[in-house]
Parts: structure tokens; C-alpha cells; sequence
């Protein structure tokens, strides 16, 4: 269902949760969403959940840009061979393909918020 937020004839703010055929509006009359966003404006709400989002990117983004840094040296120290290496780097990728699955689909169960923050749980956990 689409959410749409005008404003009435008495100045409040009003939303709907039902589909609306009519554009989205504001004191009556169309608008495009960026005049929208920036009626609205940007508060410490919107830092933080930037900010938060950022460090969640940050931890789950480590993991692509080190495992290819510590292949070599796994394979130096452990004596792993090129096929296993390569078997380490693709599951990775094959984690994360299945992960976003899981994840995704769960959180549209279960809430988003909840979600983020145990896969963030799981990074910090599993990344130490």
C-alpha cells in the first residue's frame, strides 16, 4: 500500500494508508518529491540513522576488502593451494548471495530494524 502525506485546509499534517489514485500532494497542489524532502527537511533522526547505516555499510563492506588482502598470506602460512584460495574468496560471495536472500525476505517479515541490527550482532560477532 502506498502512504501518502498532504496537508488540509486546517494545516495538519494528514496521511492515508490506502491507495490514492491522485498525485501526491502537498496543501492541495502537486509537488514534486524533491520540493517535498525539502519542506520536510533533514534532522538529528536523519544523521543518526545516516550515520548508523554508514557504520552497518562500513563492517559489512570490511569483509570484501580484506579477504582478498589476507588470501596470499593465508596461503603462504598455511601452505593452502591456489583451488582452495580461490574456494575461500567464492564463499564469500556465495555467503552474502545467500545471506541477502535470507535476510532480506526476513526482514520483511519480522521488521528491517531488528534485521540490520542482528546482522550487525553478526558482523561485529563473527568479525572479531
Amino acid at each position: 500500500q502506498d502512504l501518502h502525506y498532504f496537508t488540509g485546509e486546517d494545516g495538519k499534517t494528514e496521511s492515508a494508508s490506502e491507495e490514492i489514485s491522485e498525485p501526491l500532494m502537498v496543501n492541495k497542489t502537486p509537488q514534486s518529491l524533491d520540493k517535498i524532502l525539502t519542506k520536510i527537511g533533514v534532522g538529528n533522526f536523519h544523521w543518526k540513522l545516516m550515520a548508523i547505516c554508514g557504520a552497518g555499510w562500513t563492517a559489512d563492506n570490511g569483509w570484501t576488502q580484506t579477504i582478498p588482502l589476507i588470501i596470499p598470506s593465508v596461503q603462504r602460512e598455511f601452505g593452502v593451494k591456489d583451488w582452495q584460495a580461490g574456494f575461500l574468496a567464492s564463499s564469500l560471495f556465495i555467503g552474502m548471495a545467500v545471506g541477502s536472500h535470507f535476510w532480506g525476505r526476513w526482514a520483511d517479515a519480522t521488521g528491517r530494524r531488528f534485521a540490520f541490527n542482528t546482522t550487525l550482532l553478526i558482523a561485529g560477532v563473527f568479525g572479531l
